[in-house]
């Protein structure tokens, strides 16, 4: 519950984050594969975000970084900008990943 979830590509589907049961948050993330309706889990390269849940999920970039942001942990709001690298599975920094081009 709590989670967020993306799109990756036509046929996967992407979940970060949440709570279970017991309300522990994790900082998991999930893949499941629409054409043969499977799960997998997915351990991007990087250091992972701390866990959360009630968070908001957004693709930028052409769908190139998925940005989680805000929630909470349970015993305390989160609202730094969390950025996962499509491309390259990789948790990287907001400052690397959202750079404004030049005009």
């Amino acid at each position: 519950a709590e989670h967020s979830a993306a799109m990756w590509g036509a046929d996967t589907l992407l979940v970060f984050g949440g709570t279970g049961k017991s309300t522990k948050c994790f900082h998991s993330l999930h893949a499941l594969d629409l054409v043969h309706q499977r799960w997998m889990d997915v351990t991007p390269q990087g250091v992972a975000p701390p866990p959360r849940a009630g968070h908001a999920g957004i693709l930028v970039k052409d769908g190139r970084y998925w940005c989680a942001v805000g929630g909470g942990n349970n015993e305390r709001g989160l609202s730094e900008c969390t950025v996962l690298d499509l491309e390259e599975m990789k948790w990287v920094s907001r400052a690397d990943a959202l750079v404004a081009p030049p005009v």
